[in-house]
């Protein structure tokens, strides 16, 4: 089952994550199949991210960094973060969107919505889980995800609540490093 989310593709992957912690809606041994997607989604080509950071900031990768990771650090299914060294030398996370998530994910969720009112249509059993409520709400967290602006500002705020404690470490948001598609933080040894 994860592997065929997997070759559907991100939203599919999203999606499955999404009903990986809902036992509610899921048979626990779907979900335990389901986890498989947390944490092995395969990464993109290194030369679709540099594509990617210089078309958001106008300016070759060299322009941007003194050193970029090629190889990703962590991989999910809307991005994949790679450990980078501004040109001030500090170390960065940099997470940046798949290529063209955003039209990816709104077009299969629109598949999605589709089918879930179809299947809520004739199929009385399935009115209970409630799926075009379902879908929608899905519709709703995925477009807030894809926007790295909105994590950045939550960042943020947990940075400045966190400033000066002892036993919680914040990341702090680069913000002439961060748009839509692309988060820039700290990095950070965990």
């Amino acid at each position: 089952l994860s592997n065929l989310l997997q070759k559907l593709g991100p939203t599919f992957i999203k999606f499955g994550q999404l009903l990986s912690v809902r036992p509610d809606i899921v048979p626990k041994n779907y979900c335990k199949e389901l986890e498989k997607l947390q944490d092995s989604v395969p990464s993109f080509e290194f030369k679709e991210v540099k594509e990617i950071l210089e078309k958001e900031f106008g300016k070759s990768l060299n322009e941007l960094f003194l050193h970029f990771e090629k190889t990703p650090i962590a991989s999910a299914s809307i991005s994949q973060v790679h450990k980078a060294i501004l040109r001030t030398g500090d170390k960065v996370a940099v997470k940046i969107q798949r290529p063209n998530i955003k039209q990816i994910m709104n077009t299969d969720i629109e598949i999605m919505a589709h089918f879930a009112k179809l299947l809520d249509r004739h199929i009385s059993e399935l009115r209970r889980f409630k799926l075009v409520e379902f879908i929608s709400e899905f519709k709703q967290w995925t477009e807030r995800e894809l926007d790295f602006r909105l994590e950045a500002r939550n960042a943020k705020r947990f940075y400045d609540n966190f400033k000066g404690s002892k036993t919680v470490c914040i990341p702090k948001v680069y913000n002439e490093f961060t748009t839509e598609k692309v988060l820039t933080l700290d990095f950070i040894e965990g």
